[in-house]
């Protein structure tokens, strides 16, 4: 008998997260968080012009590289929630075909779907599991790459001025 049967949606999905953390720390990468405090973070992202025009090279290169680190983090998250869409949407397929089969066959898919959801509570935790990973998923989607973006304009802001120190 499956040792993981008489488990809930999420607890299987946390055994999933998981694996999936070893997995990362094999790589060597180091556990998922955050790069420093929300304060210095936000100080970074919301710099006006008159604030930027006043840093050094050198300070340049280091906001960079720490907005860059928050880009990974970022990534990481994104990755994390579109692993748990995956395994969310297979999980919930499989549960749902079992019993796909006790419904009208001329009765709409997604009506059969929405009983079948409704009806079972696995079902209905999948389905929760799947839609709130979605959400969270959708919110990081470009968080990352706006912000490498951001990190590449300072680090040729610094670049400049350096040029210009120098020439």
């Amino acid at each position: 008998m499956d040792d993981q049967t008489n488990l809930t949606a999420k607890d299987k999905l946390l055994k999933i997260d998981t694996i999936l953390d070893e997995y990362e720390k094999q790589m060597g990468l180091p556990i998922c968080k955050a790069p420093g405090l929300e304060e210095e973070l936000d100080k970074y992202i919301s710099m006006d012009r008159k604030d930027m025009e006043a840093l050094q090279p050198e300070v340049c290169a280091e906001i960079g590289y720490k907005l860059s680190q928050y880009a990974f983090y970022l990534q990481r998250l994104f990755n994390r929630e579109k692993t748990r869409t995956i395994w969310a949407r297979q999980q919930l397929t499989e549960t749902i075909a079992k019993s796909l089969s006790d419904y009208d066959k001329y009765m709409k898919f997604e009506i059969k779907v929405a009983l079948i959801i409704k009806e079972n509570t696995y079902a209905e935790s999948l389905q929760k599991i799947l839609t709130y990973a979605e959400q969270r998923s959708q919110r990081l989607e470009f968080l990352a790459t706006n912000l490498k973006n951001m990190t590449d304009a300072l680090k040729y802001m610094g670049q400049a001025k350096s040029q210009i120190s120098r020439g």
